[in-house]
């Protein structure tokens, strides 16, 4: 079942945006305004236009032209970047049409499918944030200012309008922060190609960015992917509906003698009820989960390791939500030290501002600008570190 289901969300993902519509319109009539303002309906169409060319390349050039794309930002850009660029113009018009709009649902079944939800849009709006942040170098090369901070402005607004995926606006995704950071990052290394105006413009840019997930919102997402979804499940088996002993597998896919699968499947003994009832007790955490993840960061580095610790002895199922939910704290707290460190780096740079009265991240000069990095450590165990880079000389 979880299979056919897949396939069918991955040959969905490589529709034309008209036929897109055409499906959503069957569904529920009388909807072309709501399709229309529906920003999700764009990127998939630029994600098609992204694809679409390489049907007539031959394979070596649509591994060097995806290489090209990938290395976005930080490649050398040569001749060969100009001609992609030219190749992904019209898909980039639909990201730029989609980023005007302030609505984006891809359309994702989480309701349905729960913790078995595919999400096959992730990494093409990664690959369509790569590509604009290419064409925004270029521009940046040929002295096309306006015309780069309109494409990394485009890719902020995909990174609010994907992390924020769905109908409550809460749908916990990292994506956001690695499409983000690719914007952040081509910006750094360009900062002295702006004026004044146009840096300030920009630090207020990614402060006004559609509305920001709360961290309580992800709490209650997750409670809903992981507990409703498995009581749900589970009374449905006891009822006569579908019920398929490795579940867990297709949820984490993971193998059998993965250490929480086995765990899990010897919790529930291929029983239904068992399941309904592991998850109805997981909802405690998910309560507690709700007020620790709110606390300040000293406060929350103190409580959420005794709250996931035991999660992790009582409840698994509670414990797989609860390192997903500490991924988004992380993550979320990234995002606001590159924020942070960008906006810093443009007091430095056009404000005067002296290096020597930094507080919270650490200024090193190098040959070429400087670096900042923050206390804030990334997933990896790294600080958060940004290179701004005078290219100008």
């Amino acid at each position: 079942m979880w299979q056919e289901y897949r396939f069918v969300v991955m040959v969905m993902a490589l529709l034309t945006a008209g036929q897109l519509k055409a499906e959503l319109q069957e569904a529920a009539p009388n909807v072309q305004h709501a399709v229309e303002s529906n920003a999700a309906v764009h990127y998939w169409e630029g994600i098609y236009e992204l694809y679409e060319f390489y049907e007539v390349l031959n394979p070596r050039e649509v591994g060097r032209h995806f290489d090209t794309i990938k290395k976005g930002v930080t490649a050398p850009l040569d001749a060969h970047a100009a001609v992609v660029v030219d190749r992904c113009e019209r898909a980039l018009a639909c990201l730029h049409r989609g980023a005007k709009l302030d609505y984006c649902d891809f359309l994702i079944p989480f309701e349905e499918f729960g913790a078995m939800h595919v999400v096959p849009h992730l990494g093409r709006t990664t690959m369509l944030a790569k590509a604009a942040c290419l064409r925004a170098r270029l521009r940046f090369q040929q002295d096309q200012t306006r015309l780069a901070l309109d494409d990394l402005e485009a890719v902020l607004v995909l990174s609010q309008h994907v992390g924020n995926d769905g109908r409550d606006g809460s749908f916990p995704l990292f994506t956001e922060f690695g499409i983000e950071s690719q914007a952040v990052e081509v910006a750094a290394a360009h900062l002295w190609q702006l004026d004044r105006h146009q840096a300030d413009a920009l630090v207020q840019r990614m402060k006004l960015l559609p509305g920001d997930r709360t961290l309580a919102n992800v709490v209650a997402k997750e409670e809903t992917l992981w507990a409703d979804w498995h009581v749900t499940y589970a009374e449905r088996a006891l009822n006569g509906g579908a019920w398929d002993p490795n579940w867990i597998n297709n949820v984490l896919s993971l193998p059998d003698e993965n250490e929480v699968v086995v765990t899990i499947k010897k919790i529930v003994s291929g029983k239904p009820a068992n399941l309904a009832r592991l998850a109805k007790d997981s909802k405690p955490f998910f309560k507690e989960a709700g007020r620790v993840i709110t606390l300040k960061r000293k406060e929350y580095e103190r409580e959420w390791p005794k709250l996931t610790e035991k999660a992790r002895v009582k409840n698994p199922l509670a414990w797989l939500a609860l390192t997903t939910i500490t991924a988004q704290r992380n993550r979320k707290d990234e995002t606001q030290a590159r924020r942070s460190m960008f906006e810093l780096a443009v007091r430095i740079v056009h404000h005067n501002f002296d290096p020597a009265k930094i507080e919270g991240c650490v200024y090193k000069a190098t040959v070429d600008g400087f670096t900042l990095q923050s206390s804030i450590q990334n997933l990896s165990g790294r600080p958060v570190t940004i290179r701004f880079r005078n290219t100008r000389g």
